[in-house]
This record gives structure tokens, C-alpha cells and sequence, in this order.
């Protein structure tokens, strides 16, 4: 027998007629802005030279960003704008990374991003060689998995084949310096290096975003977004009336504003830095566009007011920032 959820913890149908009401333009000019997305991606990678710096760039870090936006207007459409913050965090390291790579040492810094990738694949290629330091390593680190868990066993021929893959990229032209100075690094600090941008000198993406001055939005913006993921969502699932707890609802409205607000803005820089680095020439169209077919469109976005289960609903004035 199928179960019906229980319509005061999840109504979809009530929430997503109600976001249809308010935010139907604001979900489709995302949805346009996720479409113009999937053409520079092809656009921006045609235009660079189709090594290692466009792969990064164009295929993984742009696409990656038009993917997140992608789910986030599905999430939009569908009335659960909460868990679309999570993926707002990726977005915005999205941005923090393009701009950083972009910004100096383009190469290097992309090749870093790339290395680290091979690096992390063939740690765990070893992990499946059997008599390996690094499979022995496994072994102890799932010691509290359920029986039988680590017990697989992968053909020998099969893993020897990838690891030697793996090895020859890293040895590759491209790669050889930058896989070196991991080793160099990884064997100064005794342990396994945890982030790409670490031969660079940076520890954090905090760091990351001083160096493209995006530091004043991780102490405000992206902290918000990492409550988010890490599950401290307290006020989104309860709240006190009369001393009485009232559970919020799964589906609602609250800051979607905020979200679909702050993709838009995410996009249009990625976009920007993007174009700026690979087909400048449509810079002058793309800002063209902005201002007859979005920028409107951006501030007719409206304020939610949530309070004791009541919305209301508030345009911006012109002069009020995005």
C-alpha cells in the first residue's frame, strides 16, 4: 500500500502552486541562464587549445557551475529552495575557483586542480592492489565497517593496467613539475595532501577568496550555505508558539529569494570571467543582453517575509541593490 505523506510536514502541491505565484519568471530566467551556460561551455573550450587549462575550466569548473544551477531551478520549481543552499556553496567555490585560476598562473593553477584529480584516482587504484601500503592502510581505516564490507577482491591485471595509466599522466609533460611538487610537499608534511590549490601555498578556500576579494562573502555569505550542508537546519524544520513546538513544512518558500538571487549573480560572473578569458569579443553582447533581457527581469525578483507560517510576498524599487 502507498503512503500519503502527512499534508502538514510535506504539501508539495500547495507549495508549488504558490512558488509558480511568485517566482514563475525568476525560475524560467535562471533556466535561460543555465541554457546560455551550456553553449559557452562549448563556445569557451572551442576557443582555448584543448589541453589540460580548457578541460579544467571549460568542461569541469563551467559545466560544473551550469549543472548546479541546473538543480537548483529544479529544486526552485519543485518548492524545496533549503536544500538548494548546499548546492549554492558549490556554486560560489565554483566562482572563487574560476576567478583564482584565472587571475595569475592559469596554467599551473589548472594543472594543480588536474594532478590533484590523477593523484586522488590513483590512490584509490592502489587501494585495490593487492599486499599495497595503501590497501593495508584501507584495511585499518574501515575497521568499524560491517563484516564482509572490505572484502572485494578487483583483478590484479585490471589494476595494474589503471595504476600504470594514472602514472603516465602524471609523468606527462604537463604534469610532470606540478605531480613533483605534491611529492615535494606531501613528503615535507608526513601526510597526504587534502586540496589541489596546496603546491600554491593555499590552506583554505578562505584564502582562495582573499585572493580574489571575495573574503567579506565567506565570513557572511558562505557560512549560511555550510549550516546548510552540514545540517544545522534547526529553524527550518521547527519552531516555538505559545510554548507549543510547530513543525515547518518540508516544501516551502522561504529564501528562495536569496537563492535564486544569489545563482543569478554567481552565474553572471562565472560567465563574465569566463568570457573575459576565452572570447572577450562577446563581452560587449553578453552585457547587452544582461541589461535589456535580465537585468529587469532581476529586480522584479521579490522579497520573501516568512513569520508564524504567514508569507508575504514584496517588490524591490528600482533603487534598492540586487
Amino acid at each position: 500500500m502507498t503512503e500519503n505523506p502527512h499534508d502538514k510536514i510535506l504539501d508539495p502541491e500547495f507549495f508549488k502552486i504558490l512558488v509558480r505565484e511568485h517566482f514563475a519568471d525568476t525560475i524560467e530566467l535562471v533556466s535561460d541562464l543555465v541554457a546560455y551556460g551550456t553553449h559557452l561551455v562549448l563556445r569557451s573550450y572551442a576557443s582555448g587549445d584543448g589541453k589540460v587549462k580548457d578541460i579544467v575550466l571549460a568542461v569541469v569548473m563551467l559545466k560544473q557551475s551550469v549543472s548546479l544551477a541546473d538543480s537548483i531551478v529544479i529544486l526552485s520549481r519543485n518548492a524545496a529552495p533549503s536544500h538548494g543552499f548546499t548546492l549554492l556553496r558549490s556554486l560560489w567555490e565554483m566562482n572563487v575557483y574560476i576567478e583564482w585560476i584565472l587571475k595569475r598562473d592559469t596554467v599551473e593553477r589548472a594543472t594543480m586542480y588536474y594532478v590533484f584529480e590523477v593523484r586522488e584516482q590513483l590512490r584509490w587504484a592502489s587501494v585495490a592492489k593487492a599486499g599495497s601500503i595503501e590497501a593495508r592502510q584501507h584495511l585499518l581505516n574501515m575497521h568499524d565497517a560491517p563484516e564482509g564490507a572490505t572484502s572485494r577482491e578487483f583483478d590484479q591485471v585490471e589494476v595494474a593496467r589503471a595504476i600504470e595509466i594514472l602514472h603516465a599522466k602524471l609523468n606527462s609533460p604537463e604534469c610532470k613539475e606540478i605531480n613533483a611538487r605534491f611529492d615535494e610537499l606531501q613528503m615535507k608534511n608526513g601526510r597526504r595532501i587534502r586540496s589541489w590549490y596546496a603546491p600554491a601555498g593555499r590552506r583554505n578556500i578562505r584564502e582562495l577568496a582573499h585572493d580574489v576579494a571575495m573574503e567579506a562573502e565567506y565570513h557572511t555569505l558562505y557560512s549560511g550555505y555550510c549550516k546548510a550542508t552540514h545540517g544545522q537546519v534547526f529553524e527550518q524544520h521547527a519552531r516555538f508558539e505559545n510554548d507549543q513546538v510547530v513543525f515547518e513544512h518540508i516544501r516551502n518558500a522561504v529564501n528562495l529569494d536569496r537563492l535564486l538571487r544569489s545563482t543569478i549573480i554567481y552565474l553572471v560572473r562565472i560567465y563574465s570571467a569566463m568570457l573575459n578569458a576565452y572570447r572577450p569579443e562577446e563581452m560587449r553582447l553578453f552585457n547587452k543582453k544582461y541589461v535589456n533581457e535580465w537585468m529587469d527581469r532581476i529586480h522584479k525578483i521579490p522579497d520573501v517575509k516568512y513569520k508564524d507560517g504567514n508569507y508575504t510576498f514584496e517588490r524591490r524599487s528600482k533603487n534598492e541593490p540586487i
